[in-house]
């Protein structure tokens, strides 16, 4: 495993992040650069290897602070089109079916109510 600084401290720390600011810094402050790296944006799958944390207690953790889990409602999906290719806005109040074609007409032969 690597070398890394604790963000805390600066002790060089060759155990997973998390065993170290737990055993030093407490759980609280765990959480706390746990929130603080998501927040600024790291992806889920990077702050759980960089401190050493499961994805399940990260979810925890970020559910416990906002009440839902984050990761869904920071990055929001791109709209890649608005409407349907060849979309035309109706532009009367009368509908018109010139373009359905033979396979909406139906057949007279059936009695209706």
């Amino acid at each position: 495993m690597e070398i890394i600084k604790c963000p805390i401290c600066r002790e060089e720390v060759s155990e997973r992040l998390s065993f170290h600011v737990r055993a030093i810094h407490g759980e609280d402050a765990l959480k706390s650069l746990l929130l603080k790296a998501k927040a600024e944006g790291m992806p889920d799958p990077e702050i759980g290897a960089y401190f050493g944390v499961s994805f399940n207690y990260l979810e925890k953790v970020i559910t416990e602070a906002y009440g839902a889990n984050i990761t869904v409602l920071k990055r929001p999906k791109k709209v890649k089109r608005w409407e349907p290719p060849n979309f035309r806005e109706e532009t009367t109040t009368v509908w018109s079916f010139k373009q359905r074609g033979d396979w909406a007409t139906g057949s007279h032969s059936f009695r209706y109510g």
